[in-house]
């Protein structure tokens, strides 16, 4: 609106201008535009620019204030640009808010945010955002002060690229390594890559899996061995550690194969070949009697179990103990180790069955793992399968976060299953779980998963952690 006043004559006499633009509102200005990067609200100024970290995610809002006051915002565009590429959001909230991901790297993002007042774009409040790439490496602990990283193998303290001798009266068992590597500010726990190769080649490691210490691996000879520790600091590799590791050649115990005899499983005797039917929901313990022939052998076992709805078991141990999560035939084959040297093997069958006053047992994976302790990744799905519970009335599932002691550290997202959600007890999605209940799950946190099924109560707890 312009108004014009001529008191030129006797009367003053005024006259104006009044532009309408569509239903009557038009462009006005910016109340506030932040942004939040998780430590609060910053209020940000036009054509300002700052620097943040990278992989983070930040919250933008924007409040513009049409004219008159009377009319609303109908749509607010938030642009983000990066050299050729560009990402828009738009929101129809008044005030909006968006949230955005900083890439991983170093670069610069190019924000305008823009509304809309009776049809004509208004406002174009920007700014401009430095993000740096954040180092999550640290270094490895130097015990001695000589500046070098170093780590201990069997408990004595040994510089990365040196050399440490071990005698073999020293050695009661495994090779121990104890890597000190300490990841940088911000950055999870550390975990390891790591591999050992010795005289007859490659001994043992993790592959490409990155694991917690201690590290451990078998000399069955002496001679030279070789190790390589890949510290990962929140998926970032960083820097080696090589070690050297001698053993003097000792008198090595003669071991030899035995033969079988009658297996015992909770008091039922099957041979090989033959098949024994046991109750379900119970712990099996196999009692083998077998004994490798020899002085100071160590006899192990490598257990294959092949049961229904495609179950697959084949793991390494000395006692062997195996709670079968279905009814019906299990194939089981038993192959003895004496010494690392592999004997003939014990094949036989199980039926397992459910008695009629059968007790409720809590069982699941995620992920497909059964192991109490497992990683996933920052965005990777975290699917639990209690289908291998029996006798289930009901589903109670608490998700909490916590730490690497399995403590808790905050309020839990629990409750009974929805009827919806016990359908799909066989690949129940625990993020969104814990969502609806208020619990966003994190990268770089532990989180306690607990499943327990009803009449009588039973119940199992596991740990995640998820990485940045």
């Amino acid at each position: 609106m312009l108004l014009t006043f001529d008191c030129s004559g006797s009367e003053c006499t005024c006259s104006f201008q009044l532009a309408v633009s569509e239903g009557g509102c038009g462009c006005g200005q910016f109340d506030t535009v932040t942004i939040d990067w998780g430590t609060g609200p910053q209020l940000l100024q036009d054509g300002t620019s700052g620097y943040l970290d990278d992989d983070i995610a930040i919250v933008l809002e924007a409040d513009y204030e049409c004219s008159p006051a009377s009319c609303s915002v109908q749509s607010y565009v938030f642009q983000f640009a990066e050299g050729s590429s560009s990402v828009q959001y738009t929101s129809t909230s008044d005030p909006a808010q968006i949230s955005h991901q900083i890439p991983q790297g170093a670069g610069t993002i190019d924000v305008t945010v823009t509304a809309q007042c009776g049809g004509q774009a208004c406002g174009a409040f920007s700014f401009t955002i430095h993000y740096l790439g954040v180092d999550k490496c640290g270094a490895w602990t130097d015990f001695d002060g000589d500046g070098k990283g170093e780590i201990r193998v069997e408990g004595r303290v040994v510089d990365c690229g040196g050399e440490i001798r071990l005698k073999r009266d020293e050695i009661d068992g495994p090779v121990t390594i104890q890597p000190t590597y300490g990841c940088g500010a911000g950055a999870g726990p550390c975990f390891y890559r790591w591999s050992v190769t010795g005289p007859g080649g490659y001994v043992g490691g993790s592959g490409d899996e990155a694991v917690r210490g201690p590290l451990e691996f078998e000399s069955r000879a002496g001679g030279l061995y070789r190790a390589r520790i890949e510290p990962v600091c929140t998926g970032q590799t960083c820097e080696v550690c090589d070690v050297s590791i001698a053993i003097e050649a000792g008198e090595e115990p003669v071991c030899e194969c035995s033969r079988w005899g009658g297996i015992d499983i909770n008091g039922e005797t099957v041979t090989c070949g033959g098949r024994v039917t046991l109750p379900a929901d119970e712990v099996l313990i196999f009692d083998t009697g077998y004994t490798c022939s020899g002085t100071e052998c160590d006899t192990q076992f490598i257990w294959q179990i092949d049961g229904p709805e495609g179950f697959h078991l084949l793991e390494g141990s000395e006692e062997i103990r195996f709670r079968p999560p279905f009814v019906g035939l299990y194939e089981v084959t038993l192959t003895p180790t004496c010494d690392g040297l592999e004997c003939p093997g014990c094949w036989f069958t199980m039926v397992v069955e459910r008695d009629t006053a059968c007790e409720s047992r809590a069982f699941f994976t995620l992920n497909g793992r059964p192991d109490s302790f497992i990683i996933v990744g920052a965005s990777e799905d975290l699917i639990l399968d209690g289908s291998g519970s029996t006798c289930v009335t009901d589903y109670f599932l608490t998700v909490q976060l916590s730490d690497e002691n399995w403590g808790e550290q905050g309020p839990p997202a629990e409750g009974y299953l929805t009827p919806e959600e016990g359908a799909s007890i066989d690949h129940l999605d625990v993020r969104a779980y814990a969502a609806n209940r208020g619990l966003e799950l994190m990268p770089g946190n532990y989180y306690r998963i607990l499943l327990g099924v009803t009449e009588p109560w039973h119940d199992v707890t596991k740990l995640v952690f998820i990485e940045r």
